[in-house]
């Protein structure tokens, strides 16, 4: 597996370009990540499948001539705009599945010129940072497993909210960041440190050792050291 990422990382290196750490993201990690997303997905497509339901059991109050029962185009108009909202909310429920299949996919990497993120479902797979365009190096996590950011990135969205006393939905517009880095990788900590030599700026301080827990009367959870 180490060689099998050795050469696709070696593919998009330059010439006197040398490998410091290659590593992928853990895909499970990935996935529990989107759970409360996936939560959210539920409830959205609940409602609008109860929506959905109503509105096609709801007899029409007036019956024009002709009509015969017949669905009116409004109804056809309003039953496919939520068919495709609910689509939309199976997309969300099931992100913990695509989250897991992206993080299966990128290759994470630092030489000793660039910070490297490659995407083997992108056509234009290879992201590069040279030192210039890490703007900072931020871990979180543990020293276990964690995340090194190193950019941020703004991004505008459009969405549709209901507004008290309207019947249709608004469409809205707003700015989320978005953070740029190495997920979910393993010694987050040492990446940091290779990413801030890459900048020529000192290593990150280590955290102060914690004080030992001595048990006794008081303090049921500690523990006894000798």
């Amino acid at each position: 597996m180490e060689s099998e990422l050795s050469n696709e990382v070696q593919k998009v290196l330059d010439p006197d370009e040398t490998v410091q750490w290659i590593g992928v993201p853990n895909p499970m990690s990935a996935a529990r990540k989107a759970r409360k997303e996936s939560v959210v997905g539920v409830i959205w497509t609940g409602l609008l499948a109860f929506m959905y339901t109503r509105t096609m059991n709801t007899p029409r109050a007036v019956i024009m001539p002709g009509d015969l029962g017949k669905p009116t185009s409004f109804d056809v108009l309003f039953s496919t705009v939520l068919i495709a909202m609910m689509l939309i909310g199976v997309g969300i429920i099931l992100m913990p599945l695509w989250r897991y299949l992206q993080a299966k996919n990128l290759v994470y990497a630092v030489t000793n010129q660039r910070a490297l993120i490659l995407n083997r479902l992108s056509a234009n797979g290879v992201q590069a940072y040279a030192p210039g365009q890490i703007r900072f190096v931020n871990t979180e996590g543990d020293d276990t497993e964690g995340d090194v950011i190193f950019d941020r990135r703004s991004k505008r969205v459009t969405y549709l909210e209901t507004r008290p006393g309207r019947k249709h939905m608004v469409s809205r517009t707003r700015t989320e960041t978005v953070q740029i880095g190495f997920f979910n990788i393993s010694d987050p900590q040492k990446v940091a440190r290779l990413l801030l030599a890459l900048k020529g700026e000192p290593a990150l301080a280590s955290a102060p050792a914690k004080p030992a827990i001595f048990k006794n009367r008081g303090n049921r959870y500690g523990e006894e050291f000798r």
